[in-house]
């Protein structure tokens, strides 16, 4: 990728405050929020991300996923 494209789209950009004790604060602040969630809570979060998931997907790669889980459908 040529420096101008890069500079373009922000791809040599660092973010100034994510340095590596930062990440270590955001793992505690994740393990704090899920010890805190009830169970619905957390199932509710991970269906929208699945959702998010399955709609970023192309229609033949989540056609494959579906037919792996369910089996491929006769009536299509």
């Amino acid at each position: 990728m040529s420096k101008i494209k890069e500079q373009l789209i922000g791809y040599d950009h660092q973010s100034d405050w994510l340095d590596d004790s930062s990440y270590v604060m955001v793992n505690e602040l994740v393990e704090y929020q899920l010890y805190c969630m009830t169970v619905s809570e957390m199932q509710a979060m991970a269906a929208d991300r699945l959702r998010q998931e399955y709609h970023a997907m192309s229609y033949s790669d989540f056609k494959q996923k579906h037919d792996n889980a369910f089996g491929e459908r006769q009536n299509e």
